[in-house]
């Protein structure tokens, strides 16, 4: 090597698909945090520090020979912790029994403080098939539970981001966001509870006819607006306030004056003004 060559600050290696890979450290040189915590499991496992010649070939031993078979005692476990679960909640009682045993009653004496006890003087059922059911049918009541509250839990997070861009999007101020948030939660956790309330039907019902109620707002402000157009008109209209100067056909002036004194002065400028508008030939 030429005395003026530089080694790259990084070397690269690449390995073939067989040979063993070691994390790569960061730009600094330094061990990434995957790699620290691994490291730190190996020298807890082995009761030393693990040099990187070592590394693959201690870590393999390592999870071979113990992370694995603690991995499948775990699985054994947890299998076993979801039985006990499901007979727990299939039989409540159950969970009081295990509680006070745990604090060192004995099962005799803690029994009939949960059990009739003069119910269990009756013959054993040995029926094997129906103790399987039992089985599947508290196992797949448990399960489905879990599922549940697991939707829940996801629903409530993927809620609480909905929440956030409502109250950005109506630009709420915080008094009322938080008066919306404790309403909103009051209605959830009665509804979650099974509690329906009067204030949640009427949310509900209104919000069930908010498309027509809006669009009967909608015509009557029309309604209004045309009506207080056409009463501009009317009363910027010459005709209204002075009158064409002719009697009413069928009829003499001073009956026209007549039914003028005892007649609205609005209506009787309507009535005249329609009948000007209307066709000669419509005329009476």
């Amino acid at each position: 090597m030429e005395e003026d060559e530089k080694l790259p600050a990084e070397d690269t290696v690449t390995l073939g698909e067989n040979e063993n890979k070691t994390p790569n450290t960061t730009s600094e040189g330094e061990y990434s945090e995957e790699k620290k915590v691994v490291l730190s499991a190996m020298k807890t496992h082995y009761g030393e520090d693990i040099p990187d010649e070592e590394y693959v070939p201690k870590l393999e031993k390592m999870v071979a020979g113990d992370l694995l078979p603690k991995a499948e005692k775990l699985s054994r476990y947890d299998e076993s912790n979801e039985k006990i679960l499901a007979m727990m909640e299939d039989e409540p009682e159950l969970s009081g029994i295990l509680s006070d045993m745990s604090q060192g009653g004995k099962f005799t004496k803690v029994l009939p403080k949960y059990v009739d006890i003069t119910a269990l003087n009756q013959p054993g059922d040995d029926d094997m098939a129906e103790w399987e059911n039992n089985v599947k049918v508290r196992e797949a009541n448990y399960a489905n539970k879990k599922e549940r509250m697991a939707t829940i839990a996801a629903n409530e997070e993927k809620s609480q981001a909905t929440i956030s861009e409502f109250v950005a999007e109506n630009k709420l101020d915080e008094p009322t966001s938080v008066k919306f948030g404790q309403m909103l939660a009051d209605f959830l956790d009665k509804a979650f509870s099974g509690e329906i309330t009067k204030d949640f039907l009427n949310a509900m019902f209104y919000y069930m006819n908010r498309d027509t109620e809006l669009e009967n707002q909608r015509k009557v402000g029309e309604l209004k607006a045309k009506n207080e157009r056409i009463s501009a008109e009317f009363m910027k209209d010459g005709e209204i306030h002075n009158g064409d100067g002719l009697p009413a056909l069928g009829g003499s002036g001073s009956e026209m004056e007549s039914e003028t004194v005892t007649k609205n002065p609005i209506a009787s400028r309507l009535d005249k003004y329609l009948d000007s508008k209307q066709p000669i030939i419509g005329r009476s």
